[in-house]
């Protein structure tokens, strides 16, 4: 299960995941959310994006510089990535709920139990 005590540096590791999603969602959207507020229930990480719907929609659909347009799957599969790197454990799933009309996104990772990676063991 992920530890919520704080990190070297003193931030929690809510506040770490937040700036990691944050980070990932800016790289697909040109902006990141207002606010992200992230709880952690057992195996369960919940990230709420507040103003963060509109600009990703846009920025996916937007023509761009891009040899290959970024897609969906390949946010999820960086979200996740960035997740796993701060937690140290394996993302068994994530489900995604984008709601245009309020403009906040919800990213809910299910990690998997026991799933600590090798390096957090040395830790």
């Amino acid at each position: 299960m992920l530890d919520r005590r704080t990190v070297p540096g003193g931030s929690s590791s809510t506040t770490r995941i937040s700036e990691a999603v944050g980070l990932v969602w800016g790289k697909y959207s040109g902006s990141r959310p207002r606010s992200i507020r992230t709880e952690m229930h057992g195996d369960v990480v919940i990230c709420r994006l507040l103003d963060a719907v509109c600009s990703f929609n846009a920025a996916l659909a937007a023509p761009g510089s891009y040899l290959m347009r970024p897609t969906l799957a390949d946010y999820k599969r960086d979200v996740i990535a960035a997740v796993v790197g701060v937690t140290r454990q394996r993302v068994a799933g994530l489900e995604s709920s984008h709601d245009k009309d309020t403009d906040v996104a919800t990213e809910v990772f299910t990690l998997e139990r026991g799933s600590r990676l090798a390096s957090a063991r040395s830790e």
